[in-house]
């Protein structure tokens, strides 16, 4: 009795002896329609047959790499025949092969990077990330070790570490990490050698088009995210390349999108030496510097704290005057607050000799600036007084002139008060709180009581 076998494709084969014989591979002939189209309309007509859902993943895997390698020789395969390729393969159950999900994205980077129009290359590398998505969406007990893998096959793949390697994989790696990062996938993030990252950095820092091309933007967003994980000492390798190159923007981006206190900082601060400490000095000097004041000001803060650095920086002729510098130019309380707080660690501590340098700041010109800021309930007022008060009680050389020092801000905070209008954006509010929150403290009473008492009206 014979037998008839329907296949998924809707052929049928009849079978007398009980037996079904497999079907043989049809790639020739399939090759021969592709080559017998002369057009794309031909092509895509003929493209249109597939029924990719029939077909288990595992299987449609490699027959797909086929046609699309095959088409892509081509010489009208455009935009149009890739997309229409993959979303097909859309249509296929991927969730549960992840290993072989895995090894097809592996193949497909030996296809990628020979595309040659830019225009395709991004394309498929949305489609790529859209493949991963659904390794890092459908989680399984080896997704996050497939999902690692891939990582380092995607840093194998770069001219860094291959010599035939494509800058498409880094931005490959700029479109991931940041689903990494949302997934909690640290350890594929980890993945990311110092080396490649270096390799990257001066490439971009030669490369005139580096913002035109994408690898400017693909670097920080590298950065952003590798420097929350990794503890590599990249600020030094940053301030290294910007003492060859003070007046380079990039530079100080660098070590913005790489500033993470908790691991990029931390190592920067342990393993700083004088050596280095001077260097970072060197670079705060310039003009570009004073584009990125809030970032530098926070690796100065961080290195204030460290009692290994805290002398070379506290020694410096040159930070005090970078600090007066950047406190005419910034605008934002907050930071000009933090500002303020180095400058009276600087003045208060043993390595510095500029205390009345400080103090004379204060008290000159800037004093009627530091009056018309609203700190909004955080003014610096009242620890600027107890400074300059301390500083007359210690320095007996300047006792006579610094008991009347401290008044000059008192008398410059009252006049502002009664020049006020009810119309004003008051800030005066901001330095009597400083103030009335430090004369309530034990150690600070005294001397503010002695200093308000001559305005009091009894």
């Amino acid at each position: 009795q014979s037998l008839t076998v329907r296949w998924t494709d809707g052929r049928e084969d009849v079978c007398s002896d009980g037996i079904v014989q497999p079907r043989e591979r049809i790639d020739n002939l399939v090759h021969q329609a592709l080559n017998v189209c002369e057009n794309k309309e031909q092509l895509m007509n003929l493209l249109s047959s597939m029924q990719p859902s029939f077909i288990k993943a595992i299987h449609l895997f490699p027959a797909w790499l086929r046609l699309y390698g095959h088409l892509s020789k081509l010489p009208y395969f455009d935009v149009t025949i890739s997309q229409y390729l993959f979303e097909r393969l859309q249509e296929v159950n991927m969730e549960s092969y992840g290993a072989a999900l895995v090894q097809f994205i592996f193949d497909l980077f030996n296809i990628w990077p020979s595309l040659s129009d830019n225009h395709l290359l991004n394309l498929v590398r949305d489609r790529i990330v859209q493949l991963i998505r659904v390794l890092i969406m459908h989680k399984t007990q080896d997704s996050n070790v497939l999902i690692e893998k891939l990582t380092e096959r995607i840093c194998a793949n770069t001219p860094a570490q291959n010599i035939r390697g494509h800058l498409c994989f880094f931005l490959l790696l700029s479109d991931l990490l940041p689903k990494y990062y949302e997934a909690g996938l640290s350890g594929a993030i980890k993945k990311i050698d110092k080396n490649i990252l270096l390799w990257y950095a001066d490439l971009v820092l030669a490369d005139n088009n580096a913002e035109v091309s994408g690898n400017h933007s693909a670097l920080m967003i590298i950065l952003k995210y590798m420097s929350m994980y990794t503890e590599y000492n990249l600020l030094r390798e940053w301030f290294d390349r910007m003492a060859t190159r003070p007046n380079d923007l990039i530079c100080f981006q660098l070590i913005e999108y790489s500033l993470c206190p908790t691991t990029i900082l931390a190592t920067y601060v342990q393993h700083a030496t004088d050596v280095q400490v001077e260097q970072l000095l060197q670079c705060i000097q310039s003009n570009e510097a004073t584009q990125f004041i809030p970032i530098l000001l926070t690796i100065l803060e961080f290195l204030a704290k460290n009692a290994q650095t805290q002398r070379c920086l506290f020694r410096s002729d040159h930070l005090c005057r970078v600090i007066q510098t950047w406190l005419s130019l910034i605008s934002l309380p907050s930071i000009i607050f933090r500002l303020i707080q180095l400058l009276l660690d600087i003045g208060y501590s043993k390595y510095s000799k500029h205390a009345n340098d400080i103090a004379q700041f204060f008290l000159g010109e800037y004093s009627s600036t530091l009056i018309s800021i609203n700190f909004e309930g955080h003014s610096p007022l009242a620890l600027i007084i107890l400074f300059i008060s301390l500083l007359a009680e210690t320095d007996e050389t300047n006792r006579e002139l610094s008991q009347l020092q401290p008044k000059i801000l008192i008398q410059s905070l009252f006049r502002t008060i009664d020049e006020v209008t009810d119309d004003d954006n008051n800030s005066s509010s901001s330095h009597l709180l400083s103030l009335s929150g430090e004369i309530i403290k034990q150690q600070s009473r005294t001397v503010l009581i002695q200093l308000l008492s001559s305005f009091i009206v009894w």
